[in-house]
């Protein structure tokens, strides 16, 4: 098990080792498309104008690899294992009706300190609260932490999207539980949990209707309830995994929906329409109103969220490779070509080429929205390398068959730029690592890659392959290219290259 070593771990983390957090796989293969391409289209325009707003609750967690378990299925598990401790018999519905169960111990003032401070910490599925985040979750996460979304409301008590942030690369995953804590200035975007957080406070995490009359959740309810208006004003809202049947956060929601003037409501349920009007009527009914349009996307909502963020990086690199064009016809005297292999990509990888795109280690988490004017060059050598043939093969591209990275390093030095990534890990190393825009103070060989002798080789061997600029890397293929001439393959880490034959 790979522990969680650099996060905070849960109160309790030290008593019980087995909940401590690991790490879901970032290898994952692309989902076939889902969503119409007119829906993508209005979440996309929402995303670029700073309107989308995501709610989410249990039914994003309950997906696979994370599996928090179902209410009901919690409650059998507090109820069973209290019975056991205490030689108790509990009604069978505590059973089933998680806030029965809590109403029971809320009824003898053992809430906090006997179901929360104990009964709670000795089930079974408790340590899915605390990891292997799924995809919804790392999309929400690299969504507040580049600015793509302006707010994730939840009410889910888990720390999977905390974790998953730091797993990217946020320094610090902060959660907002009161109105104050929503407002303070940070680097990501905020992220309210409306019933509480585990790793803040298990104590104070809400269960049952019975504590909305007691502090902290009396205030925090009535805070929220007079802020969201403001903050929601014309937003576009999607609901993911989260249709209430909490009656008191319907009455909320109706209440902010109808104030805000939302746009557009995206609901993202598997369930039919039957069901979600009964289960939130309130809801249903503000939902399809003549000013609201209304949009069902009946999948899973960590299948929808990481398309949605496949579908976000994929115009992040169109927008970034589009404005290099002009410099690109300076550059070959022609017209650019059409950019193609990155429709064909995982949100994973994509978000890889965002992270060099911005010239971010894997250390830290992508901050930046859009491309901005310092990214041109960049672009233009993308058109560069597929012009070439370079064909693009996962995070990288396959040029004369050498994995060729390309990093923004407008301004900066190679050096530098190399030991910002300094002991940083590569799923596979690369051949060349292009910084471009950024500039070489080490002088390289006329001969780039032929000669028999270290001195002639382009091989500066880096943290993982040879570390050069942009115009070194252009002299690099026209020599490559050029027939009948002896090509010094390059030397791997630590090695000389060999000479000619």
């Amino acid at each position: 098990m790979k522990f969680w070593t650099n996060l905070v771990q849960p109160p309790f983390a030290s008593m019980y080792p087995r909940y401590a957090v690991q790490s879901a796989p970032h290898n994952r293969p692309q989902r076939p498309l889902r969503l119409n391409e007119q829906t993508r289209s209005k979440l996309l325009d929402s995303l670029w104008a700073g309107r989308l707003v995501i709610f989410c609750g249990a039914g994003l967690s309950m997906g696979p690899p994370s599996t928090v378990p179902s209410a009901a299925r919690l409650a059998d598990q507090c109820a069973t294992a209290y019975e056991q401790s205490s030689g108790a018999v509990l009604p069978q519905e505590m059973h089933w009706n998680i806030e029965a169960l809590a109403d029971y111990f809320a009824e003898r003032g053992q809430l906090e300190p006997i179901f929360l401070g104990d009964v709670m910490l000795r089930t079974a599925d408790l340590r899915t609260f605390f990891r292997n985040p799924n995809a919804g979750h790392e999309a929400i996460a690299d969504f507040l932490g580049c600015g793509a979304i302006e707010l994730n409301i939840s009410t889910n008590v888990d720390d999977l999207v905390e974790h998953a942030a730091e797993t990217l690369g946020e320094p610090k995953a902060s959660v907002a539980l009161t109105r104050a804590e929503a407002a303070r200035p940070l680097p990501h975007r905020p992220h309210v949990k409306l019933h509480g957080c585990f790793r803040r406070d298990i104590r104070q995490t809400l269960w049952t209707t019975r504590q909305l009359q007691t502090a902290p959740f009396e205030d925090r309810v009535r805070e929220f309830t007079e802020w969201l208006p403001g903050v929601l004003l014309e937003r576009d809202l999607v609901f993911v995994g989260f249709w209430s049947d909490w009656s008191y956060l319907n009455g909320v929601l109706s209440s902010v929906i109808r104030e805000s003037h939302a746009n557009r409501i995206v609901l993202v349920n598997p369930s039919d329409v039957a069901v979600l009007q009964t289960k939130a009527e309130g809801l249903w009914d503000l939902a399809h109103r003549d000013t609201v349009e209304f949009i069902h996307e009946r999948q899973p909502g960590q299948e929808f969220l990481d398309e949605l963020r496949q579908t976000y990086s994929f115009h992040f690199m169109r927008r970034l490779i589009s404005s290099g064009g002009s410099t690109f016809r300076m550059i070959a005297g022609r017209q650019a070509p059409v950019c193609t292999g990155f429709d064909a990509l995982s949100s994973v990888d994509l978000y890889e080429w965002r992270r060099d795109s911005t010239g971010t280690p894997a250390n830290r988490i992508v901050r930046k929205k859009v491309p901005d004017e310092t990214m041109h060059r960049l672009g233009a050598v993308h058109l560069e390398m597929q012009d070439a043939g370079a064909q693009i093969d996962g995070s990288c591209y396959l040029r004369s068959g050498r994995r060729v990275r390309l990093i923004h390093g407008a301004g900066r030095l190679v050096s530098e730029i190399r030991e910002n990534y300094a002991g940083l890990p590569s799923m596979i190393p690369d051949d060349l690592v292009v910084c471009v825009g950024a500039e070489n103070t080490a002088p390289f060989p006329d001969s780039v890659a032929r000669g028999n002798s270290a001195a002639n080789s382009v091989a500066r061997p880096g943290l993982s392959g040879t570390w050069i600029t942009e115009s070194e890397v252009r002299e690099l293929f026209a020599a490559l290219d050029e027939p009948d001439q002896g090509i010094v393959p390059l030397a791997a880490e630590g090695e000389e290259p060999d000479g000619l034959n």
